[in-house]
């Protein structure tokens, strides 16, 4: 049986649980590692090909207590072991203050296994000696698949860097039937944005205020609404939890429905996502996954990240962007669902496939 060592975003976070769980859905008859915590042993246990090393666990701190060394010697023992280590994310490779530091252990990694990245988007950055020593260890690498065009052209001089759309653009969405006039709405906390020297708290109060007027326009003209947090940790519950208080006591409770993504519940968001009429996205995922569910979408963009996506996929409806603080019309935000605006699903898919194409040839 063939191994890998996964790496992920571990934070109870659902795009990048889905990412966990179509890599290990994918390849059934390989054995996964995953170096995370107590909660995610809970979340992931149907994944029976998927073994969680609990960093937390009992015997972790009697290896860190009698030598903090023998920790990290704990989780190398397991990447030797394997045929493959990958680590599948997104922004993952952002320009912080401590990027050399960061940079050693990617040097680290990539020099002594066979190292694969996929879904991943390069930048916000900010200095060319970053991206100039991110490159040479880019190359040192097995492959290396990045989830957009900008992050690839920065790097495609790399003999083993390619492009595909995003992962999730591939996931199997539920089948259901549609709920009429139901609106499924993702909402961010600002607060907790930070791409590098990239910062969204400014937006903060903005951002709530034009959810919370635009939310009233759909309730007013007879839509029933879902308010969806992805993460809790980045704080997407606070804000849904803030704008369900400035909506006001007026509002009918049955027309504002809250759901908070907790691990558990991950098929119940893509059965109500896939049954709404329409995706208000903040979520980046959000955008993918209605996309992916044939939906009318409406992005609205904290990220470059976001607007590069929507530019590869020839996306051409409206879409609002958090940071020029303009009000997002009731009418504006409506149009991709009166022109019935979907992009076909088909090509994205298949394309969005070539992620694992390397890995195929290791792991099939």
């Amino acid at each position: 049986m063939k191994k890998v060592f996964l790496y992920a975003y571990d934070q109870i976070n659902l795009g990048d649980d889905l990412f966990i769980y179509t890599i290990v859905k994918r390849y059934s008859n390989v054995k996964f590692y995953i170096w995370s915590n107590r909660s995610n042993k809970t979340i992931f246990k149907k994944l029976k090909n998927l073994k969680v090393i609990d960093k937390d666990s009992r015997f972790a701190k009697i290896l860190k207590r009698i030598y903090a060394s023998l920790l990290p010697r704990y989780k190398s023992w397991y990447e030797k072991r394997c045929d493959a280590v990958v680590y599948i994310g997104g922004s993952i490779f952002i320009e912080y203050d401590n990027w050399k530091q960061i940079l050693s252990w990617w040097q680290f990694e990539a020099k002594k296994y066979s190292f694969y990245v996929i879904g991943a988007n390069f930048g916000p950055y900010k200095s060319e000696d970053y991206k100039t020593q991110l490159q040479q260890i880019l190359e040192q690498m097995k492959d290396v698949c990045f989830r957009d065009q900008y992050s690839y052209a920065m790097f495609k001089d790399c003999h083993n860097v390619r492009y595909a759309p995003d992962i999730l653009f591939s996931l199997p969405m539920p089948s259901v039937q549609i709920v009429k006039n139901r609106v499924f709405i993702s909402v961010i906390d600002c607060r907790y944005k930070e791409e590098g020297a990239n910062k969204l708290e400014g937006f903060s109060s903005v951002y709530l205020e034009n959810m919370t007027e635009l939310i009233k326009e759909y309730l007013l003209n007879h839509f029933t609404v879902v308010l969806c947090s992805f993460c809790r940790k980045e704080g997407d519950e606070r804000a849904v939890s803030e704008i369900v208080k400035m909506l006001g006591d007026n509002i009918p409770k049955e027309k504002v429905q809250t759901l908070f993504y907790t691990g558990k519940n991950l098929y119940d968001i893509l059965q109500t996502l896939a049954s709404s009429e329409y995706v208000i996205a903040s979520r980046f995922h959000a955008t993918i996954l209605g996309i992916a569910a044939e939906k009318p979408v409406f992005p609205i963009v904290y990220s470059d990240k976001t607007a590069r996506v929507l530019q590869d996929i020839g996306f051409q409806g409206n879409y609002a962007d958090i940071r020029t603080k303009r009000k997002i019309t009731y009418g504006f935000s409506l149009k991709n669902l009166s022109d019935n605006y979907i992009l076909p699903m088909k090509d994205l898919q298949r394309e969005a496939e070539k992620h694992f194409i390397e890995l195929d040839k290791v792991l099939r």
